[in-house]
């Protein structure tokens, strides 16, 4: 007779009342009546149905919750066990209890709303959520403010973040440090533009292991690897990549430095020195340089004391009867970088003074004044 009540009258209410709570049709309880003695159907409704309906409750407290809730459960697995056990596996919600020891032996709401929540990931969705409708958008929001531009996308690898605590920290370890990093870069225009031109996208990685930890430039993408799970047991700050890490890549990758370089040379130190020659010589003489040839940063920290500071001073010490040849016949003086001590050349030709050096090679891959000094009076002989 009590399977019989219970089967059709509290049944059909508790299934009709987690319906309502998930609002999925399709969640059926299955009981294992035959499981159940009469001292543990004494117990069945509040023990047992009550208590599952509290858990929908308590994980059905806003609509990330729910959703998963209507996609993934479909069976709720009710048995009369001497032992507990409650867990979840997609479809199915597994509730066994002692019952027939009355509420005490019995599951409860809070183990089997916790069940349901570390089942569905209930914790993860949220964030997840978080990061992509809250997070991603104010920071895509500052990175336009930032840069003048809405080129670049940022991107979180998500199949790589496995657990909500990588989430949680990911704005505050991962997007803040690439802002300051493109805060910095954005300071200098010249850093500031090719950052623009160049990069597209920024693609985030979440890894389990410190010696995992790299970043990466290629093709207009920057990739960053880390550890962003902060729960795990490694603490260290290897784990993480640091905004000057991140700075000082792009400025590798984008040629940033040597750009600096090249933009300061051409702003400030070339008119300087072209004023200079100019007026050593008696007429302009245009400095003609071939920068295509030149990449590195050693190369650029060199051009000026292995070029204009020593053509200048070997035309300081010209006499006045070659000097007075030379400007009837020097048009221009034609500058070139080049990889080997072979490919190195000084002349007087066409009307042009041409030095090519080797200028990563320092002081010992270019020509001294005195060498130039001679190359020149040579031209007039």
């Amino acid at each position: 007779m009590a399977d019989t009540i219970h089967a059709t009258k509290q049944l059909p209410e508790r299934q009709a009342e987690v319906r309502e709570i998930t609002g999925s049709q399709e969640l059926t309880y299955q009981v294992d009546w035959a499981t159940f003695t009469p001292e543990a159907l004494h117990y069945i409704e509040n023990a047992a149905f009550h208590r599952i309906s509290m858990a929908f409750r308590g994980v059905c407290s806003d609509n990330i919750a729910k959703d998963l809730v209507q996609k993934k459960v479909k069976i709720i697995e009710l048995k009369n066990t001497a032992t507990s056990e409650v867990k979840f596996e997609e479809p199915k919600l597994i509730v066994h209890g002692d019952y027939s020891k009355g509420i005490s032996n019995a599951p409860s709401d809070r183990q089997i709303e916790l069940a349901l929540m570390a089942g569905l990931k209930v914790k993860f969705a949220r964030q997840l959520k978080k990061v992509l409708d809250e997070q991603l958008p104010a920071r895509l929001a500052e990175l336009k403010e930032i840069l003048g531009s809405a080129n670049c996308q940022i991107s979180p690898d998500l199949p790589t973040f496995h657990s909500a605590e990588a989430l949680e920290f990911f704005d505050n370890v991962a997007l803040l440090r690439l802002m300051m990093s493109m805060r910095t870069l954005a300071a200098d225009p010249t850093s500031k533009k090719l950052v623009v031109d160049n990069l597209k996208k920024v693609v985030f990685h979440n890894v389990r292991n410190a010696d995992e930890t790299k970043l990466a430039y290629s093709g207009g993408v920057l990739e960053i690897w880390a550890v962003y799970d902060r729960s795990a047991s490694d603490s260290s700050a290897s784990r993480l990549v640091s905004h000057d890490e991140i700075t000082i890549l792009l400025q590798k990758n984008l040629s940033i430095t040597e750009s600096m370089k090249k933009r300061e040379i051409l702003d400030k130190l070339l008119p300087e020195r072209q004023k200079e020659i100019d007026e050593i010589f008696g007429h302009a003489l245009p400095y003609e340089i071939d920068w295509s040839t030149f990449a590195t940063d050693n190369e650029f920290n060199f051009f000026d004391n292995c070029a204009c500071h020593r053509i200048n001073m070997a035309f300081r010490c010209l006499d006045a009867a070659t000097k007075t040849k030379l400007q009837a016949s020097l048009k221009h003086i034609a500058i070139k970088n080049v990889k080997t001590a072979a490919e190195k050349k000084l002349e007087v030709a066409g009307g042009a003074l041409v030095i090519h050096c080797m200028f990563d090679g320092g002081l010992s891959g270019c020509f001294g004044d005195n060498a130039i000094l001679a190359a020149l009076k040579k031209s007039t002989k």
